[in-house]
Formats: C-alpha cells, sequence, structure tokens
C-alpha cells in the first residue's frame, strides 16, 4: 500500500513573480509531517476496514532525505537532485484472530507481523507546465526478515502533483505490487491441510503480479503552516491474489484506503 509524497510545496503561497525554478527549489527544499487517522483492510484481501494511526512526512536530517509513508520508510542517501536512492524498511501488517471475524479465514494458521528491509530508487522532477507541479516515482524492493513470509515485495509507482488555486493542491497516482513465491503462498494459499480445516478449497500460487491501483490527495491550506489532507486509494488484487478463495469467499479484490490529518509545514 503507497502513501505518496506528492506533497511537496503545499502550504508555500506562490509569489506573483515566482518562477517554475524558484518554486522547484522551494518544493525540495519543503518539510513537512502529516498526522491523523486512517482505516485500511483488516487483512490483505479482506472486505472490512480497521482503523490505524495516518503518518506521512518529508524531512533531512544528518544529510539525509528521510521520508515516511504510513508503513514504509526511506532513507535518500542522494543529495537533493532529481533522483533518490536508498534502503528501505517497511511492514507488512498481521493476519490473525484479533482482526478476522471469518471462521474459515481464522482456521488458517496465522500471519504474525512482518518487518521487510530493502531499497529503492526514484525521481523527482518539476513538471512546468503544472502550477507546482511535480513528477515523483519510486520502485521499491524489501524482503521478509522476520520469517512471517519469508517473501520478496516489490512496489512500483507514479505521481503528478500540483496546485489548482493557492491554497487548493491535490496529487494524483498510479501503483503495483509484485511478490514473490513465499510471499503469494503465505497470504493466499490454501494448502490441502488447511482446506480441511477451514472448508476453503485448496488453493496453489505463484509469484508475480499481486495488485494495481490508484490514489488522489488533497491538501486544503487554512494557515501558511497548517493544511487538511486527505486521501482515498483503492487497489485491486490480480491473478493468483484474486483467485484464492480466502479473497473470493471471505473478503474481496477491491482494498480501499481512506485517511486524513492535520498537514504541518515545519521547513
Amino acid at each position: 500500500m503507497v502513501l505518496g509524497l506528492l506533497l511537496s510545496g503545499a502550504g508555500k503561497a506562490e509569489g506573483a513573480g515566482e518562477d517554475a525554478e524558484a518554486t522547484a527549489a522551494l518544493a525540495r527544499r519543503t518539510e513537512f509531517v502529516v498526522a491523523g487517522a486512517a482505516a485500511l483492510p483488516d487483512w490483505e484481501g479482506a472486505d472490512g476496514l480497521r482503523p490505524v494511526p495516518l503518518v506521512v512526512s518529508r524531512f533531512r536530517a544528518l544529510g539525509l532525505g528521510i521520508e515516511v509513508e504510513g508503513l514504509e520508510a526511506r532513507f535518500d542517501f542522494v543529495p537533493p537532485t532529481g533522483l533518490r536512492a536508498g534502503p528501505a524498511i517497511s511492514l507488512a501488517l498481521p493476519r490473525n484472530s484479533a482482526f478476522v471475524d471469518d471462521a474459515s479465514v481464522e482456521a488458517l494458521p496465522s500471519i504474525g507481523l512482518a518487518v521487510e528491509v530493502g531499497g529503492f530508487v526514484g525521481f523527482d522532477l518539476p513538471v512546468p507546465a503544472l502550477r507546482e507541479g511535480r513528477l515523483r516515482g519510486h520502485v521499491s524492493a524489501r524482503h521478509d526478515t522476520t520469517g512471517n513470509h519469508g517473501g520478496l515485495d516489490v512496489t512500483a509507482d507514479a505521481e503528478v502533483f500540483f496546485a489548482l488555486h493557492r491554497v487548493f493542491r491535490m496529487g494524483v497516482g498510479v501503483n503495483a505490487s509484485f511478490a514473490t513465491d513465499d510471499y503469494m503462498e503465505t497470504y493466499f494459499a490454501v494448502t490441502p491441510q488447511d482446506a480441511l480445516a477451514s472448508g476453503l478449497p485448496a488453493h496453489r500460487v505463484d509469484g508475480g503480479l499481486k495488485d494495481v491501483g490508484g490514489e488522489v490527495y488533497t491538501i486544503l491550506s487554512f494557515h501558511p503552516h497548517y493544511a487538511l489532507f486527505t486521501r482515498v486509494a483503492y487497489n485491486r488484487l490480480l491473478n493468483d491474489a484474486a483467485a484464492s478463495p480466502i479473497v473470493r469467499r471471505a473478503g474481496s479484490p477491491d482494498q480501499v484506503f481512506v485517511g486524513a490529518g492535520i498537514f504541518w509545514l515545519f521547513r
């Protein structure tokens, strides 16, 4: 799941004589934090939602660009340019009795919280044709270090950010996720033994394209340093993930995320 950092430049009032180059420089220097509340699927493939904190931030410290997007943090080792690269760490939420209200899924083996570690490469470029326009994207690959799914999870996204008014900005993004056999087997496979315990039909899976989706962000400024941030995202599970009886019978391939919070521009 992607909480894109399209917020570059949000909260900066656009001066009448500000040119595209100056706007881009301001955007690269922007540091902010968003804090609020969100709702996401109870477990991957679920049709119910669980409340979670919403945290999105971007800042520089000790010469590093640090980006936090919900369950993923990235550490940019590249000096402020159009390129970004460095290590990444993310969490894959558990699937256990605390979040499962379907008897068949509850009968499956519990899945603990997975800590995934890897790296990312990306870009951040101005779009002169758009007011405060920025085009951002990245590819991130992380491997489970806890043994809870033992696989590799790869995400790719591209996002465009722009201002419709000096107090209203928005971003639109698309994304896709890929996963290896181990990841897919953990979350979407049903072994013959699991089928007997749960009543779900057995289901074999292979790694590959797991889902695609899109998202929309809005930033409504009500102060030079504060704004209301909202995000709505939709992802569609595909291939073996969508075909899994865990999803078809007990959940949904349609995955929704909604969140809102206060945007604080502190530099």
